[in-house]
């Protein structure tokens, strides 16, 4: 029994680290894509522009996606200098991450879905309501475990870049509304509201916030 839950607990650590991997590498590379594609050479130069996870690796953000919920990835370098329009073309880089990750969340909720059909139609496989909770792990419990797992990190990563702290892409979209002397004062406190992000997430207060959110997203 012990075994048996050991295994369990280290599948659904698995689950979580390529859920991780997934919601950051395209919420990083859709905010590459769409400021390279306004112009701006920087995340290209900076072999940002690519599906490869280890090129949006950021190991605190990483953990703590792991441990929390939440995490990050290694912050895009772009430049609003090439963009025809600054202030849209900021907003469009820094709200199409989120945009993306909410698609993907939806299309994999969409489809892990229609798992429970496919069991009724493999006679080898568990009676639908038991494929969460098999501990053969066999191919269709994986299968419907991993794709709620990926789709839950999208919609996590997604609205925890709302909040408007630096890594997050909130700041971004919120610096657009402030004014250059506010902005100034606004860095000033950057770390303090880092740590006040950071003990919020450890300790709760985040995912009280957002998990209901995300709870009717998916649903």
């Amino acid at each position: 029994m012990g075994r048996d839950a050991g295994i369990t607990q280290l599948v659904e650590i698995l689950y979580l680290i390529i859920g991780a991997f997934a919601a950051i590498t395209l919420h990083e590379y859709i905010k590459a894509l769409v400021s390279h594609k306004l112009g701006d050479p920087l995340p290209k130069a900076r072999g940002r522009l690519t599906l490869n996870p280890l090129n949006h690796f950021e190991p605190i953000g990483f953990i703590c996606m792991i441990l929390t919920g939440y995490g990050w990835g290694k912050p895009v370098s772009t430049a609003a200098i090439y963009y025809k329009d600054r202030k849209k073309g900021t907003l469009l880089t820094y709200i199409s991450p989120s945009i993306a990750n909410l698609m993907a969340g939806i299309v994999l909720s969409f489809l892990a879905g229609f798992v429970p059909i496919f069991v009724i139609l493999d006679a080898s496989a568990p009676f639908p309501v038991q494929i969460v909770q098999d501990t053969s792990f066999n191919f269709w419990s994986v299968v419907y475990n991993l794709l709620n797992a990926v789709a839950g990190a999208n919609v996590a990563i997604a609205f925890f870049n709302f909040i408007p702290v630096y890594p997050l892409d909130g700041a971004k979209v919120l610096a657009l509304r402030l004014s250059p002397e506010q902005q100034v004062k606004s860095a000033a406190y950057e770390k303090i509201f880092q740590i006040i992000l950071i003990i919020a997430m450890f300790t709760g207060w985040v995912g009280m916030l957002l998990r209901p959110l995300q709870n009717v997203f998916i649903r």
